[in-house]
Parts: structure tokens; C-alpha cells; sequence
């Protein structure tokens, strides 16, 4: 129990400054959208995923390394659902996909 009216306020502040879980970044819309939202922002603050851009391919080695290593449970079903999602809904720009598979037109070097 909150003993003193100082502990509540404390207590208080911190529950309304954390978010609702998943309601911290815009989820761009599509199939499995809420699917994703829910086992991502299990551990991760939805930035950390919305932020991203990356291919299915990139995606799929995300994810899986997320289940192999870090223990996220998922089924064979949720896995592929998750990364078609992450790979239709943040990959990379359209402009960022033509370069890359454009040999003539290869992307500027950093």
C-alpha cells in the first residue's frame, strides 16, 4: 500500500508517463497489423520497430534471431504472417529498392 502522499504522486506520474503497450508509433496499416503490434511491443518499444526499414529477408533474420535467442514465442504461422507484415509494411523505400536492383545504377557509396 502507498504509505505517503509523496509515494502516490511518484507512483501516479510514472503510470501516466508510460504508454499503453504498442501505442507509442504510428503502425502502418495491413494484414496482421495488430499481430505484430502485440508480439513486438512485448519486449520493444514500438520505435525500435516502426523506425526500421528493412527487406523480408532482413526481417525473417531479425525475427528468428528473436526467437532462437531471445525467446519470443512464436508458431511457424505467426512467424511467416510477422515478417510478410514487417517486409511489405517497413521495407525499404520504393526509390532505395529499384537502385539496389539496378546494377547500372548502384547506390552511392558512404
Amino acid at each position: 500500500m502507498l504509505k505517503s502522499p509523496a509515494t502516490f504522486a511518484v507512483f501516479a506520474l510514472l503510470l501516466l508517463a508510460t504508454p499503453a503497450r504498442g501505442q507509442t508509433a504510428d503502425w502502418p496499416p495491413g494484414p496482421d497489423r495488430d499481430l505484430v503490434q502485440d508480439k513486438c511491443t512485448m519486449c520493444h518499444v514500438a520505435t525500435q520497430v516502426t523506425s526500421r526499414r528493412l527487406d523480408a529477408d532482413q526481417w525473417a533474420e531479425i525475427v528468428g534471431r528473436m526467437v532462437t535467442t531471445n525467446g519470443a514465442v512464436l508458431s511457424d504461422d505467426e512467424f511467416t504472417r510477422i515478417v510478410k507484415y514487417l517486409g511489405d509494411q517497413m521495407g525499404p523505400p520504393a526509390a532505395e529498392n529499384k537502385a539496389s536492383a539496378n546494377p547500372a545504377n548502384p547506390p552511392p557509396a558512404k
